[in-house]
């Protein structure tokens, strides 16, 4: 599985916790906006806080991400256990037919299937799979060079989606990051402004602006 790229997270919520923070950090701010203006709060800040907040709600969390590898992984160990299931049946109709002394045979026979990485395991599987139209010369039925065939091939696809599933999470992950980290850099600001003006003043209202 890719490994996301390391960008530096400069928050402790979790995605709705900061959506929520910043819902109810706009509604302060609305209510306050004539005295926090007095103190150098713009309209645009309120505007920017709630135009990125709306976008930061539109990205789909990560759990989305991880339950759908989740899914190819499992689809995947399955594909690989019929594949296994199935060169152990080839294996078994070249012993029938007195096979056991060719190449192929030895092959089939030999060939790591367990607890190797899924790009060694399709290596080997593509060397079988170069092998059909001998193993059908030597009596293996195409039914069964077939169905190794597709399977190996559906194999593949779930390698390929899943490289492309984790490259999707790698960028959306860090594109979320991104935003948040805006997202909390004007809360900051914001959050001092608002302390400042109700510091000793309005103990509910100050809290209203602290951050953490």
């Amino acid at each position: 599985m890719a490994k996301l790229r390391a960008m530096k997270r400069n928050f402790c919520f979790s995605q709705q916790q900061l959506i929520n923070r910043a819902l109810k950090l706009s509604a302060a701010c609305e209510r306050d906006l004539s005295r926090l203006t007095n103190i150098g709060f713009t309209p645009d800040m309120l505007k920017n806080l709630t135009e990125m907040n709306a976008e930061f709600m539109r990205m789909n969390p990560d759990r989305g991400f991880l339950k759908e590898i989740a899914t190819l992984t499992d689809r995947r160990k399955a594909i690989k256990k019929e594949i296994v299931k199935q060169i152990r049946i080839i294996q078994l109709r070249l012993e029938i037919l007195g096979c056991q002394q060719s190449d192929i045979y030895n092959l089939l026979k030999n060939i790591k299937v367990h607890n190797v990485s899924d790009e060694v395991f399709l290596s080997g599987m593509r060397q079988i799979q170069s092998c059909g139209v001998k193993l059908c010369s030597m009596g293996v039925s195409a039914s069964l060079t077939g169905t190794l065939n597709g399977l190996i091939n559906d194999f593949k696809k779930q390698l390929e989606s899943l490289a492309k599933l984790n490259a999707d999470r790698k960028n959306d992950s860090e594109s979320r990051i991104s935003l948040a980290n805006n997202i909390i850099s004007l809360m900051g600001r914001i959050c001092k402004m608002g302390k400042l003006l109700w510091k000793d003043t309005d103990e509910a209202k100050y809290k209203d602006y602290v951050l953490y």
